[in-house]
């Protein structure tokens, strides 16, 4: 019986690396979406604390210096919060374009793995042809040697 080679091995281990390599990006993306998010609601957060400042100083007394310098540090909030949006969304184009590549690149290894498996069940068949012959060979020499029809 002869051994099962695969034509396209070198083509199977380049794509399995293509692949991971892929996977990798799209975790990489992934966390970066993450980190996007959070710094955004982070943000959030810190502009609706001024935002309660700003409320609670003007029912209390009213310091013109203090509600400037509050409004101030709540329009570079907000201004931050218009910079993280805009990292969020940037993040997510980088997600949906990493996303794609490891689609295509799974696509890719997942034909590979196909057309192994078909050669893998086609060495298969071969084989187990070849063992029902010598099977057959082995079973006629010994009819032969036995003197022919059994009774």
């Amino acid at each position: 019986m002869k051994r099962f080679t695969f034509s396209l091995q070198a083509v199977s281990t380049v794509r399995v690396w293509k692949e991971a390599k892929a996977r990798e990006a799209l975790a990489a993306a992934v966390q970066a979406y993450v980190d996007a998010e959070e710094h955004l609601a982070a943000l959030h957060e810190e502009a609706e604390e001024l935002e309660a400042i700003v409320r609670r100083a003007r029912e209390n007394h009213f310091k013109p210096a203090d509600q400037a310098a509050f409004l101030h540090a709540y329009s570079v909030a907000a201004n931050a919060i218009i910079e993280g949006e805009t990292q969020v969304a940037e993040a997510n184009e980088k997600l949906e374009a990493a996303r794609a590549d490891w689609r295509d690149a799974r696509a890719g290894l997942k034909a590979v793995e196909a057309l192994e498996k078909r050669a893998r069940e086609k060495h298969r068949l071969e084989t187990a042809r070849e063992e029902q012959a010598l099977l057959d060979e082995r079973a006629a020499a010994i009819h032969a040697r036995t003197g022919g029809l059994y009774s």
